[in-house]
This record gives structure tokens, sequence and C-alpha cells, in this order.
């Protein structure tokens, strides 16, 4: 990709050697006076070059829930930033190609991608067994197909680099058609899903397995509208009896618990955070930025930093007993308001409650289970990337869009019991049933890895605003905010990197420079 950000040579693998994930398979540690010609010789080798495109996973613009989550929950407005003029920027809907959120998404994504294409193009030739070869290379390649995912989600038509980098390689290159994109996603996907097994056992849990690449696929062709391929590949998920949901719904996040049968696909994570605070981490800092600011040291890492709180009127949302009373499970699970105590800690929310604390009057726990284990200050709770009650959520979506309304309810009743909330009733419309998928994404799903993409691919993201942020009068909505399909701004740092970029519709000067 472009000259700075995006190609990573081979060296890079010798650089960035895993450290910082939180399994056993990806705790490699580091090598040094490596040279190319010495690499990929052993099985050992090859998993150290697999390592680093996982790591790609963790660092700040992938998944570590922070840069990818803003996108989807400030967009939307359920979610203030207390802080952080970029994220103020996007909670605004101020899509600026200078902003480093979308720079970042763009280059960590592609620098996962040039670490993914070098084990896809490596491996092939190296003297193991061919089925560890396949299992390596389908893992691969189900992470190009995450990373590719995304990218053209968020941006559209980008480039698609299949090869590893060398000496030879074209920077300045061009973007090409999503239609592309999506078709190497999809086979991407496929091969890995021929490759993988449906789980891993012991030291190699948090591996991607088939059933991550099922529950991928069946996104992808959510997104592309393709209803009955999202179906089929949802039952083939189904049908493995690997995935459930858990019983309590704030378990599913709970360090102890990782590797749930709820957790399809997850970032790894360790207590410690040998990397540092920048390009490579082992823990994440979600406790300390979901517990109230100055809460103490006793209570949360950091004591706290209140970085973002969700917003009142998405606490609204919440389903009641028709007195105002709470009735969704998922609200003790995983927010705290005026009064209201910490599921595991001795700490209450002042009735009243200080602006520091929170300006809504709410903090999110989904991430805060107290502080953190041996006195670290970095969190090794695993994220999750894709749960299993998204892919009933997709399912459900898919079935009612081909009429199969009666199953498509079936499926969300599962996702609400387990939240304690009665079934819906049958007789729903076929638009109610869609209209409740959304709101269930809206809840079960809240800070997670998708609901502004899931707003945008149905046209519906300027009809929610609308009728949910109440300062909807005070945005701006811009020409890029006004197209049939909502993408973001091609970073300004990359177009100045490569002329043959150009800028997506609706933004000021939609060339390169």
């Amino acid at each position: 990709m472009m000259k700075k950000l995006s190609i990573i040579p081979l060296i890079a693998i010798f650089t960035y050697l895993l450290v910082s994930c939180g399994d056993e398979f990806l705790n490699k540690q580091p090598l040094s006076d490596l040279t190319e010609a010495g690499f990929f010789k052993t099985e050992e080798d090859a998993n150290a070059a697999l390592a680093s495109v996982y790591d790609a996973l963790q660092k700040y613009g992938g998944y570590e829930n922070e840069f990818i989550t803003k996108l989807e929950w400030l967009t939307v407005g359920d979610m203030r930033m207390e802080e952080s003029p970029a994220d103020r920027e996007i909670e605004a809907l101020v899509f600026n190609p200078n902003n480093g959120r979308f720079r970042d998404i763009w280059r960590v994504h592609y620098q996962g991608i040039s670490r993914a294409n070098t084990v896809i193009q490596r491996v092939p030739d190296m003297e193991l067994a061919e089925e560890k070869k396949n299992a390596i290379i389908g893992q691969a390649k189900f992470l190009r197909g995450l990373f590719y995912s995304t990218l053209t989600r968020y941006y559209g038509d980008v480039p698609l680099i299949l090869d590893e980098p060398n000496a030879a390689t074209e920077f300045n290159v061009t973007r090409t058609p999503s239609s592309e994109v999506y078709a190497q996603v999809e086979q991407d996907l496929k091969d890995a899903i021929s490759e993988l097994p449906n789980e891993w056992q012991d030291a190699d849990l948090g591996r991607a397995s088939r059933t991550s690449a099922l529950a991928l696929l069946a996104k992808v062709h959510l997104f592309k509208g393709e209803w009955e391929q999202t179906i089929q590949r949802s039952e083939e998920l189904i049908s493995t009896d690997v995935h459930g949901l858990v019983d309590n719904y704030r378990d599913v996040f709970r360090k102890e618990n990782e590797h749930n049968e709820e957790t399809v696909f997850a970032t790894q994570y360790r207590d410690t955070n040998a990397g540092g605070w920048g390009e490579s981490r082992d823990g994440h800092f979600l406790a300390q930025r979901s517990a109230p600011r100055g809460v103490g040291q006793e209570f949360a890492p950091f004591g706290g930093w209140s970085n973002w709180v969700p917003n009142a009127h998405w606490v609204d949302e919440f389903e009641t007993d028709g007195s105002s009373e709470i009735i969704d499970d998922r609200y003790d699970a995983m927010v705290l308001g005026p009064g209201d105590k910490h599921p595991e800690l001795d700490f209450t929310m002042p009735d009243t409650v200080p602006a520091g604390f929170s300006s809504t009057g709410y903090v999110l726990t989904k991430w805060w289970f107290g502080p953190n284990p041996n006195d670290s200050e970095y969190s090794g709770q695993n994220i999750p990337v894709i749960r299993y009650a998204e892919v009933l959520l997709n399912y459900a979506e898919a079935l009612n869009e081909v009429g199969r309304t009666s199953e498509a309810i079936q499926q969300l009743n599962i996702v609400r019991n387990r939240a304690g909330l009665d079934n819906l009733p049958t007789g729903l419309s076929q638009d109610a049933v869609l209209d409740a998928v959304f709101q269930e994404r809206r809840i079960e799903l809240f800070w997670e890895m998708s609901f502004f993409s899931d707003l945008n691919r149905r046209g519906r993201f300027l009809e929610f605003i609308e009728e949910n942020r109440p300062d909807f009068a005070d945005l701006v909505i811009a020409p890029y905010l006004r197209e049939d399909y909502i993408l973001f701004p091609i970073p300004q740092q990359d177009l100045d990197n490569n002329p043959s970029l150009t800028q997506n519709p609706g933004y000021a000067g939609n060339t390169s420079g």
C-alpha cells in the first residue's frame, strides 16, 4: 500500500514477532539476528510469522474495542466522549480525512494484510506436513478476509493487494472495486472453512476456527444483502453445536471465562504490557476507560478514567415493566447509574453522580470487573470480535428477509430470553421484526464492533439518528452523510503519499493530494 503507512516488509515479522497475545500459541519470544534466508524453515518459524498477523488485531485501529467501536457507536449517538477532540469530531459526524482514527484503521489493516500475504505466499513452499501448512494458511486467510471486509465496509473501493511486498512492489496503487474485494474475502473465508477445525484445544485456544470463518462469511453475505447465503452459512455454524449463549450476559466478558461457548472469535490479551503504550500491547485499558474517573485504585486500574459514557437516551431504550422499572437483565450486567451498586465491587454510584464520574449519570461496566490481577494496570480480558449472539441476530434478519418471519422471531427470542425478557409475539409483521432485530443489536451488542455499519447497510442511519439523537438539530448533515451508502474518508496522509488514490464522494477535494 502507501509508502509510509501500509507496506510492511518481511523484516517486520522479525521485528514484531508476538509477545503480546493472550494464549500460548501466540506467546512467541522475539527473535534476533534473523535473516530472510534463515527464516520460514521450521513449524516454529511459520507460527511466529502467523503470530505477527494476529498481532495486528491488538493495535490501535485494529480489533482492540476502541477505534472501531468509536466509529460504530459515537456516530449513532448512544455513547458520549468525555474528552479527545478526534473522537468528539466523529461524535459530531465531522468525518475529517486528517482524523487519526481513520488513518490508523487504514494503516493497521493494511499492515495485517501485508503480513498475512507473506504467510500465505511463503508457507506453501515449506517442508511441513500438509495438515499443518493448511491450518496456518487457513488462519492467515481468515485474518486477511477479516481485514479486507472491514476496510471495504468502511471505505468502499480499496486497493486489493495479495502479494508479499518486495523491492519491486508498486506503491502507487489504485482502488479496486468493492465487488472484487468482497469476492476475494469470500474466497479467503471459503478456503479457511475447508482447512480449519471447528474448534481448537488447550494451548491453541484463541486461533481462528472454521466456525469463525463461517460466522464472518455469513456476515459478509448479510452486508451484501445475500439472505439465502447468510442463512446457509449461519445454519452450518449452528449445526456444529460448538457455540451457544452463556447463561449470564456478564459472564461472556469475564476474564475467568475466556474461550466460552459464546465467543466465536476474539482478540487475545494478557495482564501485562510488555509492548508499552504504543504499537504492540499485551493488555488493554478498557477497565479504566469504563470506570468513573478518580474512583480509586482499589476499584479500577489507574483509579478510573471514564473516557466514554453511555447516554441517558440509550439507557431509556431498555425494556421496563410499564412503571419505569427496567426488566432487561443486561442493564445490571453492563450499566451503572445513579444509586446502582457494582455487580462485583463494594462500590455504589452516588444518587447524584459527579460530573467527573460521568456527564450523563451512567458508566459502562461491560469491561470493568475491578482492579486487574497481580496489581497490573492493564487488562487481559479477551475482546470478542464476533459473538454467537450476533450470529443469531444476523440469522434472524436473513430469515425475516426471505419471509421466514416466525423462525426469525424464534432466534430473536433466544437472545431476549437470556436477558430475562418475554418472547416477542408470533404475529409481528416483517417490518416489525426487522425493527426488533435492530433494537436487539442496539442493546445486546452495545460498544462492540458493529451498529453504525448495520444501520448503514440498510440505509437506516439518518432516519435512526433523527429519531434517537436528542442533539440531531445541532448536527451538520454533510454531503457524505447523504450518500446512499455512507463511506468514511480515505485518510489524507495516504492520499498525499499515493497520487493514484482518490477521495470518497462527499468530501472536499475528490482527488489525491
